[in-house]
């Protein structure tokens, strides 16, 4: 576990960059962007407070009335800082560790920067799975997307979610923005 240090800088700018174009333009190319990025960044995730040691077991998950989970992710100081400005207990992770954590663990979604200003987003659970394929299979899904040969593997419609997943997802995104305030005084 670290102490966030105000002159301790994470690069996510690529991260952000495709949550901004994806939120003006929804696409495959712009999901694929977004989920290439994210797998090859650096990102704070928050960790247990009575933890030993940052591992990936010790990943707190958000999670909501229901019992949904949720991992929260960061791609700045800043955008942490906004969510828990006293919070001391944080990782540094690899966006495939992740996804790979957040399979383990159950999560619902990925959300991408909770609170602040900055560009925010969310990681379906179909859209952990193809990513955590990808990185298992170790190709970039803009390629993978471009090429007809790897369509087949990687060529997943994620543009509109699997039946029924679009109304529960819908469903737990009111909630913890209901619970917004809650949830960052929980955590």
């Amino acid at each position: 576990m670290n102490n966030l240090e105000p002159q301790f800088a994470f690069d996510n700018q690529k991260v952000e960059d495709a949550l901004t174009r994806l939120a003006g333009e929804d696409n495959r190319r712009a999901r694929h962007a977004l989920y290439q990025a994210f797998l090859e960044s650096i990102l704070i995730v928050p960790m247990a407070e009575n933890g030993n040691s940052a591992t990936l077991e010790e990943i707190r998950l958000l999670q909501n009335s229901q019992g949904k989970k949720a991992l929260a992710v960061f791609t700045s100081t800043s955008a942490w800082r906004c969510w828990k400005p006293q919070e001391k207990c944080w990782a540094a992770a690899k966006g495939s560790d992740l996804i790979d954590a957040a399979r383990k663990m159950g999560a619902e979604a990925v959300v991408i920067n909770i609170a602040g200003p900055g560009p925010k987003g969310f990681l379906t659970k179909s859209e952990i799975e193809i990513m955590r394929q990808a990185a298992l299979s170790g190709k970039k899904l803009a390629e993978a997307a471009d090429t007809r040969e790897n369509s087949q593997e990687l060529d997943l419609d994620v543009e509109q979610p699997p039946q029924n997943l679009s109304r529960e997802l819908i469903g737990f995104l009111k909630i913890n923005l209901d619970l917004q305030p809650q949830a960052q005084s929980a955590f």
